[in-house]
C-alpha cells in the first residue's frame, strides 16, 4: 500500500551517450532513447552514419541498471516499471530536461532537436515532450506507440506544429495487427497525425529505413 511509504528527495546523476562533435557549432541534434533492457553506449552505435550528415547523438540511458539474467553478467536499463512509476517518471523527466540544458548549453544557439524514441523509449519521449518545453522538429517513434495517458490538450498543443513519424517493422513481434490498431487508435485519440512507415524488418532500428527519414 502506497500510505506505507515516506518519499525522500535527494540528489542523483544520470549519463547520456555522444556520437559526433558536440561544441557551438552543432546545428542539428538528434535524441534517441533506447528500449527496455539497452545500455546507452550500445544503442547509440546504430546511428553513427547519421554523424556524416551533420548530425550529433545523444543517448540519455535509463536510470534503473539491472542484471538481465540472474545475478551477474550483461547489464540493461529501464525509464520505468509499474512499480512506483509516477516517482519514476518524474524522475526520468527532470533528468531529461537537464541533459537537455547541458546539450543546449553547448551547442549553437540555432541547434535543431529531433527525436526518436524506441519500443519503450518511445514512452519516454513522448512524456517528456508532453511535460517539459524545449523546442523540437520532430518525433519518430519506433516500434512503440505514444503512451495511453497523456494529457490530450498538452500532447496537442506540443504536436500542433511538429511531425510525428511512426516505424513499424513487419516482423516485429510486439507490432501485430492488434497492436498496429491500437497504435493508431491512440494517434486519433490525440487528434494528431502521423505518417506511418512500415519495413521488412523486426523489432530493431534498420539503417535503410534510417537513412530514408533523415
Amino acid at each position: 500500500m502506497e500510505g506505507n511509504y515516506q518519499y525522500l528527495p535527494f540528489k542523483a546523476q544520470g549519463r547520456y551517450a555522444i556520437l559526433g562533435s558536440l561544441s557551438s557549432d552543432t546545428s542539428k541534434v538528434l535524441f534517441v532513447f533506447h528500449g527496455q533492457g539497452q545500455l546507452a553506449r550500445y544503442f547509440i552505435q546504430k546511428f553513427k552514419s547519421l554523424v556524416s550528415q551533420g548530425y550529433t547523438i545523444i543517448a540519455p540511458e535509463g536510470l534503473h541498471h539491472y542484471y538481465l539474467q540472474g545475478f551477474s553478467g550483461r547489464v540493461g536499463a529501464s525509464w520505468m516499471t509499474s512499480e512506483n512509476r509516477l516517482v519514476a517518471i518524474a524522475n526520468y523527466i527532470s533528468f531529461l530536461d537537464r541533459a537537455y540544458q547541458d546539450v543546449k548549453r553547448k551547442a549553437s544557439p540555432s541547434v535543431k532537436l529531433h527525436l526518436l524514441g524506441f519500443s519503450q523509449g518511445a514512452a519516454t519521449a513522448s512524456r517528456w515532450i508532453e511535460q517539459s518545453k524545449f523546442d523540437f522538429e520532430q518525433l519518430i517513434l519506433w516500434g512503440g506507440a505514444l503512451p495511453p495517458d497523456l494529457n490530450k490538450e498538452k500532447i496537442l498543443g506540443r504536436m500542433k506544429n511538429n511531425k510525428l513519424i511512426q516505424v513499424i517493422g513487419k516482423k516485429d513481434p510486439y507490432m501485430n495487427a492488434d497492436k498496429i490498431n491500437e497504435l493508431k487508435g491512440l494517434v486519433n485519440n490525440y487528434q494528431l497525425s502521423a505518417d506511418y512507415r512500415m519495413h521488412e524488418g523486426g523489432h530493431d532500428i534498420e539503417a535503410t529505413v534510417l537513412k530514408e527519414l533523415f
